[in-house]
């Protein structure tokens, strides 16, 4: 018993003084509700954005351009920095055990890949792929899964009362 005691405190110091308490620090932030809903916030703005730059005709060169440009680059530094945060908060094992977090890399590799290949013709299909960054959202709003699952659910239900009625 006073085996585990000491080893029970030699570990909170150790947790304290050393990574295990920065990784805690850093998990702590990152799974807080406002960092998850300024998350939540910039993947609806990147949505609006992206939607608004590929259903516009942009003039090549104007400040519309370069002002989505901009705007991109912004939000891609930002959703970079978003998944080393959240690599860090869940460090190795926990990061690549969650389909979530292959998802958010993929989409931010897109995202780099369209900004860096700029010049090859058909990059906006590329662009296309950033608008999944909405999906993200499932993974942060824990309500809007429950009722997204709720539906998909219900489904089958529906379906053969409609089939009934008919």
């Amino acid at each position: 018993v006073r085996d585990q005691m000491i080893k029970s405190a030699h570990h909170e110091a150790t947790k304290k003084h050393s990574w295990g308490g920065l990784h805690h620090t850093i998990k702590e932030f990152y799974e807080s509700n406002r960092v998850q809903q300024t998350t939540i916030l910039l993947i609806s703005f990147n949505f609006l954005v992206t939607i608004a730059s590929l259903e516009m005709t942009i003039p090549k060169g104007s400040q519309l351009e370069v002002g989505f440009k901009v705007v991109e680059l912004i939000l891609t530094v930002i959703f970079s920095f978003e998944l080393l945060l959240n690599f860090v908060a869940n460090f190795f094992l926990e990061f690549v055990s969650s389909l979530w977090n292959f998802l958010d890399t993929f989409v931010v590799a897109i995202s780099v890949a369209s900004i860096f290949l700029e010049e090859i013709e058909n990059v906006s299909v590329l662009r296309l792929f950033r608008t999944i960054r909405v999906v993200r959202m499932m993974r942060r709003l824990h309500s809007l899964r429950k009722i997204i699952n709720s539906l998909a659910s219900s489904v089958g239900p529906v379906s053969s009362a409609f089939l009934i009625l008919l």
